[in-house]
This record gives structure tokens, sequence and C-alpha cells, in this order.
């Protein structure tokens, strides 16, 4: 502030970070932090968020941004490591449902329908699971390998051992 003397404005605590080697501002207010032992970042309300970078985590000494909004990292020790948005959602109905092998996931009369090792599970628009439906019963126990609707918006589900099924939107099912 005055006559070139510094005043501290707020105070953020990077938890588990040590020897702090960089920072780097994002234009979205998120500030990088790159250190000898991980990378973590502070987010414009001052949330400090550690980053898992599994084995990349030593000698962190310098991160940037490319114009597809990869984030990059480099390493004295380690190379480079790039960061990228998933395609992938997580949906909070997954927690519900428990772990499992998901096979195929399709959207059907404006609910997700995923197939997995030991059933069907039905996703509300809402993001929630339904709890019962009968077609889940029909399904339970059983690995389902594919789901795809057709140009009539009927519901075909292959399944390992049980065969092929088609769900008509009437509530029809065929085997």
């Amino acid at each position: 502030e005055k006559a070139g003397r510094l005043k501290k404005s707020t105070w953020v605590s990077c938890k588990g970070l040590s020897n702090l080697k960089s920072l780097k501002f994002l234009e979205n207010g998120v500030l990088f932090v790159c250190a000898d032992n991980g990378i973590g970042y502070v987010t414009a309300n001052q949330e400090y968020h550690a980053v898992n970078t599994d084995e990349f985590n030593s000698s962190i000494d310098h991160m940037m941004e490319d114009y597809q909004g990869n984030l990059w990292f480099t390493s004295s020790r380690l190379g480079l490591l790039r960061l990228c948005e998933s395609v992938f959602s997580e949906i909070p109905a997954y927690k519900e449902l428990g772990e499992s092998v998901v096979n195929t996931i399709t959207v059907w009369n404006k609910r997700m329908y995923v197939g997995t090792d030991h059933g069907l599970c039905i996703i509300r628009p809402d993001g929630t699971a339904e709890k019962e439906e009968p077609l889940m019963d029909l399904f339970a126990g059983v690995r389902v390998r594919c789901l795809r609707t057709d140009q009539n918006n009927h519901l075909w589900v292959a399944t390992s051992g049980r065969g092929v099924y088609e769900l008509t939107t009437s509530g029809e099912i065929r085997c």
C-alpha cells in the first residue's frame, strides 16, 4: 500500500502442501498452487481443494492452461501431466445404487436406464433413482449388457443368459 509496503488481505491454508513452487491465476478466479508434494487450488470464495494426481506428486514446478482448457503441470522429476475435463457426469443417484459395473446407458421416455452386472437401474430426470419399478424386478440379478431404443421408441434390453427383451411405450414386454 503506502510507501511500497504490502498488506495482507486474505490468508488461505493449503493443508497438505509443502514448499510452494508457483501460483497461477486462471480467468475464472481460481488460483492453482504447485508444490513439492502436489497440486491444489483456491476458489474465488477462498476455499482450498487438494487435487488428487495419484503418482504425479513430486516437485510440481509450474502450471499453464492451453487454448482448449486443458491444465498442464510440470515436474522436474516426473515430466508433464495434462488434466482435462471429463466427458462423463456424476449422477447423484449412483451413490444410492452402490458400486456396480455399468455396461450400458440409454435415455428412454425421459429417464436414464443403466444396465449393470446385477440388473437394471432407472434414474429420474431429477437425478434420483427409482426405488420400485417392475422392470427393475424383472432384471434383478441379471447382467444387462446392452440397451438401445429403436425408431418406434421401443427399448431393447440384451442380457447375458436371459435373452433379449423388447419394451414398448404402452408397457408390453416381449422376450
